[in-house]
């Protein structure tokens, strides 16, 4: 692509065409996972040549953040139907299980626990969209849990507990909805993460 066409490819219709290819990948992306985020491959599931995804998204990381922003924005609107403000943990972790479980919006959640595994092993562009993932996530639980402190931890620390169902659920399937369960009545006997299971 010559320096004129790439300064004057972000017209209505580029964008709305990048939108709409980021929207196509986005959907199998939720069930494939990250994987299909190559030039190749995503060429392949677009039915067209790999120039057109480069002259689309230009940079694989530009691939990546572009669908991956797609499923962010399905995925606010879905948790902001499911949740609401003044939830305790017994709650959120039943809805998060439920949501994890559901064949429709599943695939969201495996996919951040994908992102958050691979940003953990600080493979780019993974390690920036999983550290803004959780800074994002852990204020919108503080958010929910109308929490008066936020600095004491209590989003992060069930974060922590509803990622960690779901990264196990992954190597054995059926373990999150029985651990789960089991958090969730743990935190019903008592207000707040400090709360043991002998307490």
């Amino acid at each position: 692509m010559t320096e004129s066409k790439a300064a004057g490819a972000e017209t209505t219709e580029f964008l709305a065409r990048r939108e709409a290819l980021a929207g196509r990948l986005a959907e199998v992306v939720q069930r494939e996972g990250v994987s299909v985020l190559s030039f190749r491959r995503a060429a392949e599931l677009l039915g067209t040549s790999g120039r057109m995804v480069v002259y689309y998204f230009r940079t694989r990381d530009d691939l990546v953040r572009l669908v991956l922003a797609r499923v962010g924005a399905e995925a606010d609107g879905v948790f902001a139907g499911a949740f609401r403000k003044g939830m305790d943990e017994a709650e959120i972790l039943r809805v998060w299980v439920r949501l994890a479980q559901d064949e429709r919006h599943g695939g969201i959640m495996r996919l951040w626990t994908e992102i958050l595994s691979l940003g953990a092993r600080g493979e780019a562009p993974y390690d920036e969209i999983a550290g803004a993932i959780v800074a994002k996530w852990t204020a919108w639980l503080s958010h929910i849990l109308d929490d008066p402190d936020p600095a004491a931890g209590r989003a992060e620390a069930l974060l922590a507990m509803a990622e960690g169902l779901s990264l196990l659920d992954l190597v054995r399937p059926g373990l999150l909805g029985r651990a789960g369960e089991m958090l969730a009545k743990r935190f019903s006997q008592g207000p707040g993460c400090g709360r043991g299971p002998d307490s």
